[in-house]
């Protein structure tokens, strides 16, 4: 934790927080897309990463990271414009729902050494007429609608951001359980 810290202290110290070529890290945003019923989340295959995720990326621009998280939905899997709702995290006003810092490797076909994601989700799940839009994303493949239980076995970052949605005080799921969650 405290290596971390000390990461987000040198972040936070360089003149644009966002640009990619800063290998001391910058910051990034995903967005976990929820089924109209919140039972199942859509991920993707990462082929730079070779990693089941969330679709995500760069903020390739100065602009909200929230913002960029909705371009990378719309970019990696169709998301269209207008067709979600937020899910409240931790407010009725935010679906901010983790910051994670994880280690990116090397990339030589891009000339990138090995750097710091700090990377923003966001949570938004789908009304229930919507339709997600054909896309081709050379960086992503395979979507596919994962459960709950499944998805937060991926990773330890989808354990703790289940927790988030899960927490009785955000009321973001129906009252239910699913095999090992209790959904109230």
């Amino acid at each position: 934790a405290q290596g971390r810290l000390m990461q987000t202290q040198q972040l936070l110290s360089l003149p644009d927080i966002t640009s990619r070529s800063s290998m001391a890290g910058h910051v990034t945003a995903s967005l976990v897309i929820l089924n109209a019923t919140k039972t199942h989340v859509l991920t993707i295959h990462q082929k730079a990463l070779g990693l089941r995720l969330c679709p995500g990326g760069h903020i390739d621009e100065p602009v909200d990271p929230y913002e960029a998280a909705l371009r990378e939905g719309e970019e990696e899997v169709g998301l269209p414009a207008g067709g979600f709702e937020k899910v409240p995290t931790w407010d009725y006003n935010s679906c901010a729902l983790d910051i994670d810092a994880h280690l990116i490797p090397a990339n030589p076909k891009k000339s990138e050494g090995i750097h710091m994601h700090h990377d923003i989700a966001y949570a938004v799940a789908l009304k229930p007429s919507t339709q997600l839009v054909d896309v081709s994303d050379a960086g992503v493949s395979d979507l596919q609608w994962i459960a709950l239980q499944d998805w937060a076995s991926l990773s330890v970052r989808n354990t703790r951001m289940l927790s988030v949605l899960q927490d009785p005080a955000y009321k973001v799921f129906p009252s239910m359980t699913l095999e090992g969650f209790s959904l109230t």
